[in-house]
């Protein structure tokens, strides 16, 4: 049984600015001494830029990279047909191909349950038979977009106040399974959704353990994993004691809304706390996670 988790860590910034590289390794480069082993990026505009994005995570000492795919962006369009979303969908595995050649291992492309159902990312409502059908429609053509592809889709369910989508593990994975996805298309597992839509996060996260491609940790503060330390706990000490959560990257995220600076900026926008440094997040939240799960 291995001693630790391989801890991510969210850097929600849209590209990586020609004229910031160094400042981006310097940031990559704190956070690998941390113990950080994954970054998370969001989907840029170009699969360049995710190529350079996972090179420099690489020179800094942190081996693997991921794509959070976030149609709150311009970069990723929805159209109400779905094409707009089909095309960033295209662009995201390019980005995971591109990515997969300077990195070790196969990166994750977190759909993101807002984008991937983009006709139900507002809160409030409920699904029609019409919006199931266009989900399950769009998760079949993601599935032969995906076919070849180097990176693995993640669908991520998130709770009832950010989509009226599906929210529940149980309900995500339901959905993909009606696309007949056969393995092309794995759950992503989020701590702070879970929090409020299952009755007990470890269970839940148990039972998908065969279905899980991705784990983030985040308090529903969206802060300090500690903010949650009356139920974090328990729920990281059981993925240790699942060989099959253990080995996904738990990538630590800490916001209460995506970055809206174009460029890097080092600042998360907290609940209550408008001006955290994001590695003061990191350090407190890996921290966290190491006492809850043994690790040194």
């Amino acid at each position: 049984m291995s001693d630790k988790l391989m801890i991510g860590a969210g850097v929600f910034a849209r590209d990586i600015p020609e004229n910031d590289e160094r400042q981006w390794a310097e940031y990559l480069a704190s956070l690998a001494k941390m113990g950080v082993e994954y970054a998370q990026f969001l989907m840029p505009k170009t699969a360049k830029a995710a190529r350079r994005q996972a090179q420099i995570a690489r020179e800094c000492g942190i081996p693997r990279s991921g794509l959070l795919w976030c149609t709150f962006y311009p970069t990723c369009p929805c159209g109400e047909d779905g094409k707009g979303a089909l095309d960033a969908l295209k662009l995201a595995i390019e980005c995971g191909n591109e990515m997969s050649e300077v990195m070790e291992g196969s990166p994750n492309v977190d759909l993101f349950s807002p984008s991937l159902f983009h006709g139900l990312g507002n809160a409030g409502g409920f699904p029609k038979d019409s919006d199931t059908d266009l989900q399950i429609g769009f998760l079949i053509a993601a599935m032969g977009l995906a076919r070849g592809a180097k990176a693995t889709l993640i669908v991520e369910p998130l709770n009832r106040f950010e989509t009226n989508g599906p929210n529940t593990l149980h309900d995500a994975w339901d959905l993909v399974k009606k696309a007949d996805a056969q393995g092309a298309i794995r759950l992503g597992l989020d701590s702070c959704h879970q929090l409020f839509e299952e009755y007990s996060v470890s269970s839940a996260w148990a039972d998908n353990a065969d279905n899980a491609g991705l784990i983030h940790a985040s308090a529903r503060s969206r802060g300090y994993l500690s903010d949650d330390a009356k139920f974090l706990p328990r729920v990281f000490a059981a993925v240790m004691r699942n060989a099959k959560l253990r080995r996904l990257p738990v990538v630590i995220e800490a916001f209460s809304a995506l970055q809206t600076n174009p460029g890097f900026f080092p600042y998360l926008k907290v609940h209550r706390l408008p001006r955290v440094s994001a590695l003061d997040v990191f350090s407190v939240s890996i921290a966290c996670l190491k006492a809850w799960t043994g690790g040194s």
